[in-house]
């Protein structure tokens, strides 16, 4: 084999592919795969003057007859060839780096340059840089042989490195969360970023990283710093997580956020110094740091001593469920770490178990004795009223939330999540309406709990008109005496909720009921338009929904969820 090292112009090479002298070996190459924003980015590259990788190409001569025909296979460079010769012909509209910025994602600096090239194809290029384009020198290897076994050996060598993951190409970013990532999740083969002892030496690092610990230090923070315990939850997969990148490209490092993260990272090595168990998972790592950054303002230290002794408790049930496959542990948390474990809504449902039952153990007291609930107990009967108040049933922002004392503080009421509900500021009863709302509060309980929490036979009379008979089939209702909603609904054989004649739904709905339920206030619309909804908001007759959550935000005005708030009633009950 026989190897020489050369340059060429890429109008040069644009002909040779124009005129067949570039071909490629259908056999073991592949077609044409890098995707418009690929394409463009190479160009861009070479209006910017930066160097592109070897081509490597296998000089073939043929000789058939008296004549002799010579070209060239690649061998390695089809993408890049591709995209230089589709925007030579005009079919490329390159990148402006700052209207394109959803799609392009150039760094800042980039978005700063000036950009002369910027949306246009070849034909509209300034004669200048057209010429400059045509001009650009690019590096090809010429490679000579007779076996073509050889030629075949080099590309599968070319091939054979390991792509970057996701994780070695956020590295190679600029910008300060990716410092930031390095500094705290560690990069063992650069001594200066060595990693937090809470990567390093508290979670279990798998064997051959490559960058799993920096995913996870990245993961971590997200939620930390968008303070996901305050009800900001998000997701932090693959695609999110290269979005926060680059939405931080100007991350501040020495920021307090940063400095309390470091506080926090330190007092779980603390907790963890000297523990004998396995080292911590993925899911454990990012539910212990949530935890500790919720405990550590409101609360004295005293939780830290039984702080490893309630873990070991959570790991021991958790493992024991796991194996059962049942137990609520398993339910409510193992079986959350399986499928779609980076999705916002399964992180938030395993943090507030995890957070009770760790709670339940270490009954931490706070640091002053007054009547404040802490920021853990607001979490979770945040998340356990699933948002709403419970005076106006519309859902609550966290800056608007105030916990009340079902039984008032100033008369011995405890402040324990069994005495504690949300309510809107405006809506948080103050005198004798606290005194009244206890006493409503204390009778919605005592009905909800008669009967195994069904209804009397009497309640489902709406305006004289029966509700519809389905007996045999598993039953459901919505009762809300603050809206006048009593639904009462079945599964059909079809698997399909229906909502039974003479059932009452919420005469007003929420203010932005049209933007989050969108499809449900278009039913509702259609239903009272065609009469199946009367004027007294009453079902007139059956009506079919494909999804339990639908059919409850119609039901009750206001974005819901269908398995919450559609409650199994015994099937004897309604007649």
């Amino acid at each position: 084999m026989e190897l020489i090292s050369d340059k060429i112009k890429v109008k040069d090479i644009l002909e040779w592919k124009k005129g067949n002298i570039l071909r490629v070996n259908p056999e073991y190459q592949r077609g044409a795969v890098w995707k418009d924003a690929q394409q463009k980015k190479l160009v861009d590259s070479v209006m910017r003057g930066y160097p592109l990788p070897l081509i490597y190409l296998h000089h073939k001569k043929q000789t058939i007859g008296s004549i002799t025909r010579e070209d060239f296979e690649i061998i390695d460079g089809q993408q890049r060839i591709n995209a230089l010769y589709y925007f030579g012909e005009g079919a490329i509209k390159l990148f402006d780096p700052v209207k394109d910025d959803k799609e392009a994602r150039f760094p800042q600096f980039i978005k700063d340059m000036p950009c002369p090239w910027a949306n246009c194809n070849y034909d509209t290029l300034p004669e200048d840089l057209r010429n400059k384009f045509d001009n650009t020198e690019i590096f090809i290897v010429k490679i000579t042989t007779h076996n073509e076994d050889e030629a075949r050996d080099l590309f599968i060598r070319l091939q054979a490195g390991l792509p970057l993951n996701a994780q070695e190409k956020r590295d190679a970013w600029p910008g300060g969360f990716t410092e930031f990532v390095l500094k705290y999740g560690g990069k063992r083969e650069l001594v200066r970023y060595p990693g937090h002892d809470f990567f390093r030496k508290v979670v279990l690092n798998p064997s051959g990283d490559r960058g799993e610990i920096r995913t996870l230090c990245a993961q971590i923070a997200m939620l930390f710093l968008q303070e996901a315990t305050k009800g900001n939850w998000m997701n932090i997969g693959t695609k999110p997580v290269d979005d926060y990148y680059y939405q931080n490209l100007s991350f501040n490092i020495y920021s307090d956020s940063v400095k309390r993260f470091a506080k926090v990272l330190d007092i779980v090595v603390g907790l963890f110094n000297g523990y004998k168990g396995p080292k911590l998972k993925v899911h454990e790592a990012i539910h212990v740091v949530l935890l500790v950054d919720s405990l550590i303002d409101e609360y004295t230290p005293s939780w830290e001593k039984d702080f490893i002794n309630a873990f070991d408790t959570f790991r021991h049930k958790s493992a024991i469920d796991k194996k059962a496959k049942d137990g609520e542990y398993w339910l409510k948390y193992g079986a959350l770490t399986m499928t779609q474990a980076a999705g916002a809504s399964t992180i938030q449902a395993r943090h507030d178990f995890f957070s009770r039952k760790m709670l339940e153990t270490l009954q931490p007291i706070k640091k002053d004795n007054n009547r404040i609930y802490g920021l853990l107990e607001r979490e979770i009967l945040y998340f356990q009223y699933r948002k709403q108040c419970v005076v106006c049933d519309e859902e609550i922002h966290w800056e608007d939330l105030e916990i009340h004392h079902l039984d008032e503080h100033q008369h011995g009421g405890q402040t324990t999540l069994e005495n504690g509900v949300p309510v809107h500021k405006k809506c948080h009863p103050k005198g004798q309406a606290a005194i009244n709302f206890l006493k409503e509060w204390k009778a919605e309980k005592e009905k909800a709990f008669t009967n195994n929490s069904t209804f009397a036979p009497d309640d489902f009379t709406v305006e004289g008109t029966t509700l519809s008979a389905n007996n045999g089939s598993i039953k459901y209702k919505i009762e809300s005496s603050k809206k006048g909603v009593l639904a009462v609904a079945v599964v059909n054989e079809n698997g399909k909720l229906v909502i039974l004649k003479g059932s009452t739904i919420a005469s007003q709905v929420s203010d932005n009921f049209d933007a989050n339920a969108l499809a449900p206030s278009k039913r509702r619309k259609s239903l009272i338009e065609d009469g199946s909804i009367d004027e007294n908001y009453t079902f007139t007759r059956d009506v079919i929904f494909n999804s339990k959550s639908n059919a409850a935000s119609l039901v009750l005005g206001h974005s819901a969820n269908g398995n919450f708030f559609w409650v199994p009633v015994r099937e004897d009950i309604i007649k």
